[in-house]
């Protein structure tokens, strides 16, 4: 399973390989005759690129560690570390597109994590619901209790048809849409998510966005839980 998903994610990195190439070439060749609005253009594709690649970078990384260690070593992690961790993969898309409404308490508070594979478990849901936003904002809000705190990621595209609904955390598998819409990606980041937070002692759950949409929710351990008898 590690050996097939690391070569189908370094097949995945010649897309921004590709697109920083023929943006090189582009300047190399006609940068003299672009106008400063082109050059922004060509720039800002740079960095979307770059941070592509960073992510299915880091999603190898990821894999080895599962790999590696079926649990996870955690430790106590202010739940503003994954948060900015994750949002700081996505710098380069438009402003207002990601809505972070988290309380400052929470934000505070400390959870069970694995920080480097928990930011990357959130950047994931969240870059699946960039891709099915259909132009409203993504938002992410936060809830607790003493025993876990959940971040919630919410889109409002169409949802998950509810035939699929089993299937969605599954390996290479994408929602079918009656329509022709397509969206980029194998089917990985939503199957690795939920197995980095099935590492930390935590889950990955989808339910229904009020007023149409997906929420997708990670609930992390919180640090001070009191311990349940069997």
């Amino acid at each position: 399973m590690k050996t097939e998903l690391v070569q189908i994610l370094a097949h995945e990195l010649f897309t921004p390989i590709t697109t920083i190439q023929g943006t090189a070439a582009t300047l190399s060749v006609a940068g003299g005759r672009l106008s400063s609005e082109e050059m922004r253009e060509l720039a800002g594709g740079v960095e979307r690129a770059a941070g592509r690649l960073r992510r299915l970078v880091a999603n190898i990384g990821a894999v080895v560690s599962l790999e590696r260690e079926a649990t996870l070593p955690t430790q106590a992690v202010p739940l503003r570390s994954i948060v900015d961790a994750a949002l700081g993969e996505f710098a380069a898309i438009e402003e207002g597109t990601i809505e972070t409404q988290v309380p400052d308490d929470l934000l505070a508070a400390e959870v069970l994590a694995y920080p480097a594979l928990a930011s990357r478990a959130l950047a994931l849901v969240m870059e699946n619901a960039l891709d099915f936003r259909s132009g409203a904002p993504v938002e992410v809000q936060a809830a607790g209790d003493e025993d876990q705190i959940t971040l919630e990621v919410s889109d409002r595209g169409p949802g998950i048809p509810a035939d699929q609904r089993d299937r969605i955390f599954e390996l290479f598998t994408q929602v079918e849409w009656t329509s022709n819409r397509s969206h980029e990606g194998l089917g990985i980041g939503l199957f690795l998510a939920k197995r980095i937070m099935q590492a930390h002692g935590g889950r990955l759950d989808l339910r229904d966005r009020e007023g149409g949409g997906s929420t997708f929710v990670l609930a992390f351990p919180r640090v001070g839980a009191p311990l349940r008898r069997a």
